[in-house]
């Protein structure tokens, strides 16, 4: 009988011992390489693949049941992009704590620099009031993005401008915007409002002209809030009729918009033009979902009822907003100047010819 070295025989042994551990892992392993094929893909991808049509969609829960089976069906729950557009979908709805969880779970699995990831946690812990972790979270982001965070400027604007320091949020809201012409909406609807915080009513109001005026399109500018603010910057200066042309202009836009209305009513209040203010309020009443306002506005209006009398209640017209004024004033212009021409004596009749 032949007999092999011992040293060869435990050689063996180890091998056959190795073999049948590859057999038993042979079904995973085949499984991840028909994953790559062609007509195939892996759980993981395809319920990643789902989320995402379903976020682009405008379906958030689809999208995160899906992201998070996505995360489920990968080895050691190991999806840095599934975890990251997880967080996006919770901080759209609202869920922070969830949001949180996953962008943080994104850092710790990422490769490399995830600013954007740094970016939401900065604005979701800003809008709990969490202003020393949102700072720490913007400047981190601001690190990353190597010099182009204008985003996390932005951020920074609003801590800044939360904390009272309105100089400071003024830098950063300027930063944020870099050279002329500005593009970065939201920076410059910050940096005017920041003006306002202060009273510096003549720098916000040219700030909100040059937003309603510049040539470069403005993407998702609020025009309504825009004409909201200006008729407030000018109540604050005393212009009381440049303040009611702005909200009526701000109302041509949008007739439910309820702050406009509030602002025409107080403003009327104010002024004991009681019929014009209950005919606002009225119009508040019609179009807020404040509560709290509903109710102290549904008080002011049972006053006023008692106040005047109901010939008094009747609806007037809007006045007519700056622009449609204006307008109106070149027509009246041009109907004098016909009706002078119709009317003015020639020569012949004047020396009785």
């Amino acid at each position: 009988m032949l007999r092999l070295p011992f040293c060869f025989s435990a050689t063996i042994f180890v091998a056959i011992v190795v073999g049948l551990a590859f057999v038993k892992d042979l079904p995973s392993a085949q499984a991840k390489v028909e994953s790559k094929g062609k007509n195939t893909v892996s759980p993981s991808e395809e319920n990643y693949e789902i989320a995402t049509s379903k976020y682009k969609a405008g379906d958030l829960e689809g999208a995160i049941d899906a992201f998070l089976q996505a995360i489920y069906f990968s080895r050691n729950y190991y999806n840095p992009n599934a975890y990251y557009w997880l967080g996006v979908c919770y901080k759209e709805r609202k869920q922070d704590p969830k949001a949180i969880e996953a962008f943080k779970k994104n850092c710790q699995q990422a490769i490399g620099e995830v600013p954007e990831t740094h970016l939401h946690l900065a604005e979701i812990y800003l809008r709990n009031d969490r202003l020393n972790e949102s700072e720490q979270e913007a400047l981190t982001a601001l690190t990353q993005f190597h010099g182009k965070g204008a985003r996390a400027r932005n951020v920074l604007g609003m801590i800044n401008g939360k904390r009272g320091d309105y100089e400071g949020a003024e830098l950063q809201f300027q930063m944020a915007l870099g050279d002329a012409p500005w593009r970065y909406t939201e920076a410059w609807m910050n940096l005017a409002e920041n003006y306002m915080k202060q009273k510096a009513w003549a720098p916000a109001l040219k700030q909100f002209n040059d937003m309603l005026t510049t040539n470069v399109e403005l993407k998702g500018l609020d025009r309504e809030k825009v004409l909201l603010d200006m008729g407030l910057c000018l109540l604050a200066k005393g212009d009381h009729q440049g303040a009611i042309d702005y909200w009526h202009e701000c109302l041509n836009y949008n007739q439910g918009n309820a702050a406009a209305h509030l602002q025409l009513a107080m403003i009327f209040d104010l002024e004991e033009h009681f019929s014009s203010a209950l005919k606002e309020y009225r119009e508040f009443l019609r179009f807020s979902d404040d509560k709290a306002a509903i109710a102290r506005i549904n008080n002011r209006v049972t006053a006023l009822e008692q106040k005047i009398t109901p010939a008094e209640i009747e609806p007037q017209a809007p006045k007519p907003s700056p622009y449609m004024r204006q307008q109106l004033e070149e027509q009246d212009k041009q109907e004098s100047k016909e009706k002078e021409s119709l009317t003015a004596p020639t020569a012949n009749k004047e020396s009785g010819f």
